[in-house]
């Protein structure tokens, strides 16, 4: 467990007590029960037809396919300086090419599992007339280790990372492909070694991609970026995404407002005010980078209210292909759409 600034730094599980001065910590990486079918139905909010161009939610389902399983059907595990990182980091930068997008390598070298790894992340940028920068940013690597998983036997092995990393990837790729022009650029930013904390091993931490990305940006790069949008675990079927605390304290709160203001409006129940009564979650995440380099930042995520702020699937191998859904990609793909076209406005 860290410390930094003003929150507590556990990797992700946060709980806030809004009506108190005091700070609740949730733990990290309990092991839980074995996953259960969840006992909230599905969000039965339903999308509008699909019009030719817009954002595709089958489509951005598919991408998350094909980043979790291999050519021969088998599971493609994404764990930093592997040929499966290496990999699913080429299929985005193939895709954002083919696209027309200006793609870009940051490549660094960092620890990882006490050994030296190159680390890249993958940067795609298309331009707009305002002289200003939004970025949007979803990690691609996954766990190395399924820690909270019900059998012991699985603890060691890595996860699947189809919520945990690919439904993230999958809401970036779809919108590269159908989003109209906009006033300001866009920059996709898909990061490395995000999920590598808290293995015991003393070596890694967690937001590697992150962090390096958002401490090299120059200062010039900072002042036109209006906001940066970190989209993680936005595939399940319940998805439900909470005001995160530490969007909520800081200078992102204006764009989270906005963005949630956009969802209500076109009708996603996925996005949510609360999260539990009287509290809410604040999470160790890739928006974290850039907020402490002074750069407005949202984090959507999917938290759930009960027994701890992430399901039962999160870190085991149950984080497969069941626990992402084309309506919930399409729903966060949409309102991130409509934000990004009216000029990624901040405010209600």
């Amino acid at each position: 467990m860290r410390f930094k600034g003003e929150f507590a730094l556990c990797r992700r599980v946060r709980a806030w007590a809004l009506l108190l001065v005091a700070l609740l910590l949730a733990g990290c990486n309990l092991p839980g029960p074995a996953p259960a079918a969840s006992s909230t139905p599905p969000v039965t909010s339903t999308p509008s037809p699909t019009p030719p161009g817009a954002f595709d939610g089958q489509r951005a389902y598919e991408d998350a396919a094909a980043q979790v399983l291999g050519p021969n059907g088998s599971v493609r595990y994404r764990v930093p300086g592997t040929p499966g990182n290496d990999e699913a980091a080429r299929i985005i930068a193939d895709d954002l090419a083919a696209l027309g997008w200006n793609v870009t390598w940051d490549r660094w070298n960092a620890t990882y599992r006490c050994e030296p790894i190159e680390m890249h992340n993958v940067v795609a940028e298309r331009a707009g007339t305002s002289g200003k920068v939004v970025i949007l940013g979803a990690h691609y690597d996954t766990r190395p280790i399924a820690e909270s998983d019900p059998d012991p036997a699985n603890r060691t092995r890595p996860i699947p990372g189809a919520n945990d990393g690919a439904s993230g990837v999958a809401v970036l790729l779809e919108l590269a492909r159908s989003l109209p022009p906009t006033p300001d650029t866009v920059r996709l930013v898909f990061f490395d070694a995000e999920d590598g904390g808290d293995m015991g091993d003393g070596c890694t931490d967690w937001l590697l991609g992150s962090r390096h990305y958002a401490e090299n940006m120059t200062l010039a790069d900072r002042n036109r970026t209006k906001a940066m949008v970190l989209v993680d675990l936005v595939g399940d079927p319940h998805l439900r995404l909470p005001r995160e605390l530490s969007t909520y304290v800081t200078a992102g709160r204006p764009v989270q407002d906005r963005i949630y203001s956009i969802a209500a409006g076109l009708g996603y129940a996925q996005f949510t005010n609360e999260s539990r009564p009287g509290q809410t979650f604040s999470i160790e995440d890739d928006h974290q980078p850039f907020y402490q380099e002074q750069v407005p930042a949202v984090d959507l995520i999917h938290l759930v209210a009960e027994k701890t702020a992430f399901p039962e699937w999160h870190h085991t191998q149950h984080d497969d292909l069941s626990h992402v859904s084309a309506a919930s990609l399409e729903a966060v793909g949409r309102v991130l759409d409509r934000w990004l076209v009216e000029g990624a406005q901040a405010g209600p």
